[in-house]
């Protein structure tokens, strides 16, 4: 077994388990079977999707939840970014980043990126990418 398909959802401030499911892989084909399982068992009306950024996730939300918009989960998005940031990068700006996530309104988080590349950009890795 390499992993477990698991699927919940929020029900204002808790999460119910909908499935879990072992799997040899995480490929498309074996998220796509998950997917289309929770349908079968009634899942409608998916709007959004926040998972690890796996190809064959992707491939297979796009296929069978067409209408649902998906955003990377970041718990993990996080870490990977700051793998590329390098380490003398000021303090202040690498503690901003989880400040910004937190924004509730698109307009507020991307009036907050804005202001922190402006700030922080130049001073960070030539490898980070807008």
């Amino acid at each position: 077994m390499r992993g477990a398909h698991r699927a919940w959802r929020r029900l204002e401030v808790r999460r119910q388990i909908l499935a879990v499911e072992l799997a040899n892989r995480e490929s498309r084909s074996s998220w796509k079977d998950f997917l289309v399982g929770l349908k079968e068992r009634g899942l409608q009306g998916v709007e959004y999707i926040v998972a690890d950024d796996h190809a064959g996730l992707r491939a297979a939300v796009r296929e069978v939840l067409p209408d649902a918009w998906f955003q990377r989960c970041y718990v993990h998005f996080l870490p990977n970014a700051l793998d590329h940031l390098p380490r003398k990068a000021d303090d202040d700006c690498l503690q901003e980043l989880p400040w910004i996530n937190d924004r509730r309104a698109p307009p507020e988080a991307k009036s907050d990126l804005a202001a922190w590349l402006k700030k922080c950009k130049r001073r960070l890795s030539p490898t980070l990418r807008v």
